[in-house]
Order: C-alpha cells, then sequence, then structure tokens
C-alpha cells in the first residue's frame, strides 16, 4: 500500500513537473510516439524514464542477490538504495529549480526518478511473490530486467534460463508477453 502510494505520488509529480511518468511506462511509450510525430518536445524525457526505470529495476534484481549483512536482509539493500536515490533526486531537484528553464535539466530529473521507482516496480514481486497489477509496457520492462538480472548474477544456473524461455524472451529486442505470442499457451 505504502509503495503505491509512494509511486503514485512520484509520478504525479513528475507528470506535473518533468510531463512525462516516472512510473507509468506505458504512457511514456505513447509520448514517445507522440513526439517523434513532432507533438510533445519532451519526448526524450520520456526515453530516458524507460532506460532509467529498467535500469533500476535491474538493480534492484542485483541487490536481492546480496548476502545478508547485519542487520540488512532482503529487501533491506532494496529499500536502502530506493531510499538513497530518492534523497539524490530530492536534492537534484531542488538546487536545478525542477528544471523549469531547460529541457536537458528536466531529462537527467526524469531519469534520477525513474531509476528508485524501478526498484520500487519489482520489489512487491520480489519480496512478496504477489504479482502486482502494472500495464503492459511497465510489467514488459520488469520482465526483461528480471531476466537480464537472471542472467547476469546467475551465470551458471540454468533453470533461470528454462522459466524465462516458457515466460517468453526476456531480452531486449526478442521482448514477447506469452499470452500475446503464443496464443496463451
Amino acid at each position: 500500500m505504502l509503495g503505491t502510494g509512494l509511486a503514485g505520488v512520484v509520478d504525479a509529480f513528475s507528470f506535473l513537473r518533468y510531463k512525462v511518468f516516472v512510473g507509468i511506462q506505458t504512457g511514456n511509450v505513447a509520448f514517445i510516439g507522440i513526439g517523434l510525430a513532432g507533438h510533445l518536445p519532451a519526448w526524450p524525457s520520456a526515453l530516458a524514464s524507460i532506460i532509467a526505470f529498467g535500469l533500476g529495476g535491474l538493480l534492484g534484481a542485483g541487490l536481492r542477490r546480496f548476502p545478508t549483512a547485519g542487520p540488512l536482509r532482503p529487501p533491506g539493500w532494496e529499500l536502502l538504495a530506493m531510499l538513497a536515490l530518492l534523497v539524490l533526486w530530492g536534492l537534484v531537484d531542488k538546487s536545478l529549480d525542477s528544471g523549469r528553464d531547460s529541457l536537458t535539466e528536466r531529462t537527467v530529473l526524469t531519469a534520477l526518478c525513474a531509476f528508485p521507482v524501478g526498484i520500487l516496480g519489482g520489489l512487491v514481486t520480489r519480496t512478496f511473490g504477489v504479482q502486482t497489477a502494472t500495464s503492459f509496457q511497465t510489467g514488459t520492462v520488469l520482465r526483461t530486467t528480471r531476466g537480464l538480472a537472471d542472467w547476469v548474477f546467475e551465470r551458471g544456473d540454468t533453470s533461470g534460463a528454462r522459466r524465462n524461455r516458457r515466460a517468453g524472451p526476456a531480452l531486449p529486442g526478442q521482448l514477447c508477453d506469452r499470452r500475446i505470442c503464443r496464443g496463451g499457451q
């Protein structure tokens, strides 16, 4: 509940200040299309958000594989990284006056904010095993980064690769939702 509220507040803030989302990646895909058609100057910020959100998801999945250290147990590393990155974003946002006069600054701020939201995006699923309702593109970004994390952090373990083959390809350029590409099989 708290995570959903946090994501909603941060998304509302980013939309009002930067004109793109940091959590609703399906909206950003639409913004990129509108921008490429010449009707939305902020489309580079939408692209930066998707990339940073995916990298945040990758970092979160990688941090989950850290060994327990003292009182920090999963999801402790993820929460700590998310909090530190949100504080960093807040400080940079304040110092740049929310990028009020510069698309470049807004693009950087969007990426800085989307990165920890990407960590949050997969946190509930990784912690409780509960699949949260996400939009199609947001879910695709999270599945892709989870597959990448399996490949990067568990190279010797092929069980993750077998699991990902059943769920559909998880490498960039091969994104495929099982229900759409294989008729739900």
